[in-house]
């Protein structure tokens, strides 16, 4: 169906008085996954094309004769990038089109979406937490698929799974990581989880709070508790604990 239209639109614009140039592929705003993409534009056929990415020019080719034009391979970096192309119309003027995407680049940043990590000193609490992983950017990476926690005090309970390589390997999920410590003994502010993915580390501060004991009565007590017996004569007890 994109096709279809892609081809009507071209026609359409090589057969009007008022041809000009459109960017059909790829879409405003869109963001990719790979540094090799493809371009559409449609103008007047016959005239030529020029591709432009962040300014540069990067190819140049003839508008078919059904109006259309592929430009295959086009090399962007990682990053915001802004796609244009030129191209000459009706009355020789030269016409342009331009659009912005987004090129997905390595892990820049990783983000703690549970917040500060804090468990009790008592060996058994276990605290669950989730990490989302991005490029530099701000936009969320999809596809890693693996990433290495180091934990340097307390316990990682998730399955680790590849107990051959260094650290702990747990599963990543549309972009994020979810994983559960159990805390260790000792009370420590200076415990840290580094986070390995994709050749970008990043480490969180842990910590392990002296737990909360309940508390205890020790000692001795004494009162009396009077009441009234029958015929009112009152009575006393007396209470000794300790």
């Amino acid at each position: 169906m994109n096709r279809l239209f892609s081809i009507l639109a071209g026609l359409l614009l090589s057969t009007t008085l008022f041809a000009q140039i459109l960017m059909l592929e790829p879409k405003d705003n869109a963001v990719s996954k790979l540094n090799n993409i493809s371009v559409t534009v449609a103008g007047k056929a016959g005239s030529p094309a020029k591709l432009f990415v962040n300014d540069v020019e990067v190819a140049s080719e003839i508008i078919r004769i059904d109006g259309l034009l592929d430009f295959l391979s086009v090399r962007v970096p990682a990053g915001p990038v802004t796609l244009k192309v030129e191209a000459v119309g009706v009355g020789d003027k030269i016409f342009s089109a331009e659009k912005k995407i987004h090129v997905l680049g390595p892990v820049g940043q990783i983000k703690s979406a549970s917040g500060d990590i804090i468990l009790p000193a008592d060996g058994r609490s276990i605290g669950k937490y989730k990490f989302e992983l991005f490029d530099e950017w701000g936009y969320q990476l999809h596809d890693v698929k693996v990433v290495t926690l180091k934990l340097s005090s307390g316990t990682l309970i998730n399955k680790d799974y590849d107990e051959h390589s260094t650290g702990h390997q747990a599963e990543g999920v549309e972009g994020s990581i979810s994983l559960r410590i159990q805390s260790g003994n000792e009370p420590t502010e200076r415990s840290t989880l580094d986070i390995q993915a994709a050749g970008y580390s990043q480490q969180f501060n842990v910590s392990y709070t002296i737990p909360e004991e309940p508390l205890l009565l020790v000692g001795a007590t004494s009162g009396s508790l009077s009441t009234l017996g029958k015929g009112g004569i009152q009575m006393t007890y007396r209470i000794l604990a300790s």
